[in-house]
């Protein structure tokens, strides 16, 4: 067996660098994927009501920006129309459920950019739709209206 994994890691191995692949340039593009997008504001398990301002970043203002939110195991529900930000920084004002319905339940938050697909506001995915780049997820926990 362990034979085998040394063949097998040794193969990987002289694949990549075959194809002019070094490791450095796999772990920098998944850095620079999730670097490109992030979630500033709010906190991972931080609480919210139901509005709250999420506050992201994007390292290229080319891109078109759009914030998505769902409840835990439901659909995700698109934010914002998607833009192209004026400034690295950019604002959404999110919903987390309705009035007086949901508090306790967890929400999770993702942002999301592409240089050509669009989103507009109230669109629903069962997904995270497949776009150039996506934040991490941020989980909140809604506890007021």
């Amino acid at each position: 067996m362990e034979r085998l994994l040394k063949s097998s890691t040794a193969s990987v191995v002289a694949l990549l660098l075959a194809g002019g692949v070094a490791f450095q340039d796999i772990f920098a593009a998944s850095a620079a994927t999730v670097a490109a997008i992030a979630i500033a504001s709010p906190s991972q398990g931080a609480e919210v009501g139901l509005q709250e301002t999420v506050v992201a970043s994007v390292r290229d203002t080319d891109l078109r920006v759009a914030v998505l939110v769902r409840a835990s195991n439901k659909d995700w529900w698109v934010q914002n129309d998607s833009a192209r930000p004026e400034r690295q920084e950019f604002v959404v004002v999110a919903q987390f459920g309705e009035r007086g319905i949901g508090w306790g339940e967890i929400y999770e938050i993702v942002a999301v950019a592409d240089r050509e697909r669009r989103f507009g506001r109230g669109e629903r995915f069962g997904s995270v739709p497949g776009t150039l780049y996506a934040s991490r997820i941020v989980r909140v926990k809604k506890t007021r209206d």
